[in-house]
């Protein structure tokens, strides 16, 4: 049975165009309240506020957003935590810094470039890791060679994320088809073919499922209702 991650942070938090990370200082409890409502529609797995850690200034900077979104998500009942990590800044240091903070797994997602990708996680392989590719702009690249660079470079869940669900739920589809013992991830973007296209993974037994920008709690309780159902 599919293990349910949150919907969009971003979507649900959106912060007059400044970055949402900001708000784990500013509205915490704001955070924690979003936070709340996904667990409450099904969600078992919470990502935290700190998409953009690698942008922080200063590795003083990166610890203290780390510890903020990750109180954020305990302090909203969060059993589970994974940290997130755009590809934007410092990758690798704002990975570490959510180590510290006591996330169960980093979670690298939103990566185009998968040298990039491959890159972080070879200097985390110290660190549990989750790693999803955008397949957004790059249909020349397979997604069973993403699984082998992603597995390769020490990934320990693999997957595809954002874009059209469709494509996104394809390419995870076909990651876990050509490596069966990894756990594999899919969390695409919202919009009219979400829940179509996120059947087709629950049906299988992705290992993992979620939503990304545009989705909401709207989403999680449909996708909580398939396990409910049976």
């Amino acid at each position: 049975m599919s293990v349910l991650l949150d919907a969009a942070i971003g979507t649900g938090l959106r912060n007059d165009g400044q970055p949402t990370d900001a708000l784990c200082f500013s509205d915490p409890a704001r955070v924690s309240a979003l936070h709340g409502a996904h667990l409450a529609a099904g969600a078992v797995i919470t990502t935290t506020n700190s998409f953009l850690i690698g942008a922080q200034p200063s590795a003083a900077n990166r610890r203290a957003l780390a510890e903020a979104a990750v109180r954020c998500a305990r302090e909203a009942g969060a059993e589970r935590v994974w940290g997130a990590v755009s590809p934007v800044g410092a990758v690798v240091d704002g990975a570490r810094a959510l180590r510290d903070a006591g996330v169960e797994r980093v979670l690298l997602e939103t990566f185009t470039d998968l040298g990039a990708l491959v890159c972080a996680l070879e200097s985390l392989r110290d660190v549990p890791t989750a790693a999803t590719f955008t397949f957004l702009a790059h249909a020349d690249v397979r997604p069973e060679e993403v699984a082998d660079r992603l597995l390769e470079a020490g990934a320990g869940v693999i997957g595809a994320n954002c874009g059209d669900a469709e494509r996104t739920v394809d390419a995870a589809l076909a990651m876990a088809a050509h490596a069966p013992d990894a756990p594999v991830v899919a969390t695409p973007a919202g919009g009219p073919r979400f829940l179509t296209a996120m059947r087709r993974a629950y049906d299988v037994g992705l290992a993992y499922l979620g939503g990304c920008c545009g989705t909401g709690v709207a989403e999680l309780r449909a996708l909580a209702s398939w396990s409910a159902s049976g």
